[in-house]
């Protein structure tokens, strides 16, 4: 979430090796971030999940 500090894009980090989400793999292994962007609008869906830029971290 761009307005919470983060890129405003996806990333992957390897939680086990990398606990301090320094290296973003999200450009080495695509294939694993779009495996998990599925698995997270699968996850919206089935639990009518809100997705929106408003809110508290929002940019005017």
């Amino acid at each position: 979430m761009k307005g919470a500090g983060g890129t405003g894009d996806w990333q992957l980090f390897n939680l086990q090796g990398d606990p301090g989400e320094m290296d973003d793999l999200s450009g080495t292994r695509p294939e694993k971030r779009d495996a998990m962007l599925e698995l997270w609008d699968e996850y919206v869906k089935a639990n009518g999940v809100i997705v929106s830029d408003a809110g508290p971290y929002a940019k005017p």
